[in-house]
């Protein structure tokens, strides 16, 4: 689901189903807030050597949204 990743959509946001939900940021490419059930975590996707590589950077509440 696309949508530009704030603090207020990391707090709105909670799974529902058993099912991770993506929230891709349309601003900021290859920033994703991946939400489960248990967690809601932040993470950057992009190519490298023609593979799509997704690191995480970290989980709610531990980093924000908030740019410091």
């Amino acid at each position: 689901m696309k949508a530009k990743i704030t603090q207020a959509l990391v707090e709105r946001v909670s799974a529902v189903t058993d099912k991770t939900t993506l929230y891709a940021d349309p601003e900021l490419r290859g920033f994703y807030l991946i939400v489960s059930k248990s967690k809601k975590g932040f993470y950057v996707q992009s190519l490298v050597n023609g593979k799509q590589v997704r690191v995480k950077l970290g989980d709610h509440p531990s980093l924000t949204a908030n740019p410091p």
